[in-house]
């Protein structure tokens, strides 16, 4: 019985490492930004506005000159036409690779999306250069 066990696990980990993997795509060309500095994370404390790009991106303010790009890892459903988002945070960090994005909204699903990438956005003219990259792509 136990080798049954043990080869039903196997097999069920298998899977998952499989779904995962499959789960996981490259992030497309018009989420990379080479020109920004990238950032592992960011604190939460700070946090006083978000504004969605897409499906698959929001930037959040923590002052009027500062920002951060999130790339997900895939698109959020219902992230383009919500009203709030909810953030994940480990401790007082929000996290790349870690943390989550997920819409808060009766109607959607509520599934977490992992946060793939961050980039740190300084002033208005960054803000809207990202916009623009994102939305022609």
């Amino acid at each position: 019985m136990s080798v049954l066990r043990n080869i039903a696990v196997a097999t069920a980990l298998s899977l998952a490492a499989v779904t995962a993997n499959a789960a996981v795509k490259p992030i497309p060309e018009k989420y990379q930004f080479d020109q920004l500095p990238q950032v592992e994370r960011f604190s939460r404390w700070s946090i006083d506005d978000y504004t969605v790009v897409d499906k698959r991106s929001v930037i959040v303010s923590t002052s009027p000159s500062t920002s951060y790009l999130l790339i997900l890892q895939r698109n959020l459903p219902g992230l383009h036409f919500n009203n709030a988002i909810a953030l994940t945070s480990t401790g007082s960090q929000i996290h790349a690779r870690f943390d989550t994005v997920q819409v808060v909204d009766r109607f959607s699903s509520r599934i977490p999306v992992p946060i793939a990438k961050i980039y740190k956005l300084d002033g208005r003219e960054q803000r809207k250069q990202v916009k623009s990259q994102i939305r022609a792509g």
